[in-house]
């Protein structure tokens, strides 16, 4: 019986993937002896019960042969506990109770993992068809440490804009660079070796926005991001989304990541990001007049 008839019966209005299609054809082509490394998903929830389903739907459906699911609710008062009984079935493992936030329930999941492969869905995001499986792949090609890209929707399921691609090398400074317009990697298109997160891990609970942000700060600096030029996620803009409610403390919170990154490196390091951030932007008539002039009278107190 293929698995879609196997998941509880979708409410009537929805259609489409996740609700009444399943995961397409995957087209790669991979030998018969492929070994489909173990992946570990961890789920944080908390009264998101709007969207949780198809957010469950979208994990399940994947059909990705070598799954470690957890779901960690933070004690939701909606009906997010509902629906994860119904669907308890498909998850290895499921907890609903008082928590220290998001990252404390990545961390309480990702304690959990036993997987070689890691990455969070949060629930209210959505996976494409073959997402996990794609992923698979390139962990086999050897890379640690990858991003896609995300389309954002609206709690309709509208689309919106898509994520901002990466435009340089994929490194350390090409992921602060990024920042400059207050984005980073789209989270639900991320994922990570188990090895690497225990390089730089856990996950920093004193953070409440952007603990993904800081996570890849730090797995930057051990390898370069592969970067791959497909949307595998759907990831969601809605008013009770922690980003859009403090939409402020959100951009405070990754300047103070970047500021605390750049304290770190070189000067040539820290001046060429102040160059492309200010030239992106179109200062350059602002600044480079003034640059000059000092470097004129600089010269010039040389020669006295």
């Amino acid at each position: 019986m293929s698995i879609i008839h196997q998941l509880p019966i979708p409410p009537k209005n929805k259609t489409g993937w996740p609700w009444a299609q399943e995961s397409s054809v995957w087209t790669r082509t991979v030998s018969s002896d492929f070994l489909w490394p173990k992946i570990t998903v961890v789920t944080p929830s908390y009264n998101q019960g709007t969207f949780l389903e198809e957010t469950m739907r979208s994990i399940i459906l994947q059909e990705y042969p070598n799954l470690e699911w957890f779901v960690i609710d933070g004690g939701s008062t909606d009906k997010s506990l509902s629906l994860i009984e119904k669907y308890s079935p498909f998850i290895d493992f499921w907890v609903s109770e008082s928590d220290k936030g998001q990252s404390h329930a990545l961390n309480k999941g990702f304690s959990r993992a036993s997987g070689d492969l890691f990455c969070w869905l949060n629930s209210d995001d959505v996976w494409l068809p073959n997402t996990l499986k794609e992923m698979a792949y390139w962990f086999r090609q050897g890379y640690e440490f990858v991003s896609a890209d995300t389309h954002f929707i609206d709690a309709q399921g509208s689309f919106l804009r898509k994520s901002t691609n990466w435009q340089r090398e994929n490194t350390l400074f090409d992921l602060l660079c990024l920042w400059k317009e207050d984005v980073s990697p789209p989270q639900p298109a991320m994922f990570f070796s188990r090895h690497l997160f225990l390089e730089v891990g856990p996950i920093e609970e004193s953070l409440n926005f952007t603990m993904d942000f800081d996570l890849w700060i730090k797995m930057a600096r051990h390898c370069q991001l592969l970067y791959v030029n497909q949307v595998w996620s759907l990831s969601r803009v809605h008013p009770e989304a922690k980003g859009v409610k403090a939409s402020k403390k959100f951009v405070q919170e990754g300047q103070f990541l970047v500021k605390k990154a750049l304290e770190k490196e070189s000067w040539a390091f820290r001046w060429r990001y102040w160059w492309v951030k200010h030239t992106s932007k179109g200062h350059m008539a602002r600044y480079v007049p003034s640059l000059i002039i000092r470097f004129v009278r600089w010269l010039k107190r040389q020669s006295l």
